[in-house]
């Protein structure tokens, strides 16, 4: 069986390459930057689901745990990047679901993750 080249893939070919970005997301829930979120302060008195939490409270998120939560993730321990394409398809890393969240979450997440998780390709690598 041959394979015939129809042209090198280029940095704009990433956002098609589908199956790529599922095996880079379900990489970076098995294996997140770290075990554990940045410490968040709450800056006032306040209740979350049903519980006081003090002004000044640190909240640490186990990240590890998150993303191998059973009630979240099917066989959390396996290597699937499926997932992503099936029964997760609409789960980013921008943290808005909160079952995954690999480095930061919500509306003032600080990094253009987009930018920093796209694969770059090195110019020019495999073209005479």
């Amino acid at each position: 069986m041959a394979v015939q080249i129809l042209k090198w893939v280029e940095e704009s070919d990433i956002k098609d390459l589908i199956y790529l970005q599922a095996i880079v997301k379900e990489t970076l829930r098995l294996y997140p930057g770290g075990p554990l979120s940045v410490p968040h302060e709450a800056l006032e008195d306040c209740t979350v689901a049903g519980h006081y939490v003090p002004k000044g409270t640190q909240l640490w998120v186990n990240i590890w745990k998150l993303h191998r939560d059973s009630g979240s993730w099917t066989d959390p321990y396996e290597f699937q990047p499926e997932r992503f394409l099936t029964s997760h398809v609409g789960t980013d890393v921008r943290g808005q679901q909160f079952e995954y969240i690999p480095f930061s979450s919500g509306r003032r997440s600080q990094y253009p993750l987009e930018v920093v998780l796209t694969p770059r390709l090195p110019r020019k690598l495999y073209q005479n």
